[in-house]
C-alpha cells in the first residue's frame, strides 16, 4: 500500500477495513497514513469541512456530515 496515492489505489481489503473502522468509531475517515513520509498520506478530504466525509462512513445521517 505504500505506493497508493488515492483511495482508489488501495486494495479492496484495505478499503473494507477503513469502512469497518469508520463504522465502529462512528467517525468518517478523512486522512489515511501509509507511512512516515508526507507523500505516504492520502488526504481523503478536509477533515473539518470536506463534503465527501460520507464516502467511508455509512452509519447514521449523512446529511449532517455534508453541511
Amino acid at each position: 500500500t505504500i505506493h497508493c496515492r488515492s483511495l482508489e489505489d488501495l486494495p479492496e481489503k484495505a478499503l473494507d477495513y477503513l469502512k469497518f473502522l469508520a463504522e465502529i468509531v462512528e467517525v468518517p475517515i478523512a486522512i489515511v497514513s501509509l507511512g512516515a513520509e508526507r507523500d505516504e498520506t492520502i488526504i481523503v478530504e478536509d477533515p473539518i469541512h470536506g463534503p465527501k466525509r460520507a464516502l467511508l462512513y455509512s452509519h447514521g445521517d449523512t446529511k449532517a456530515m455534508s453541511s
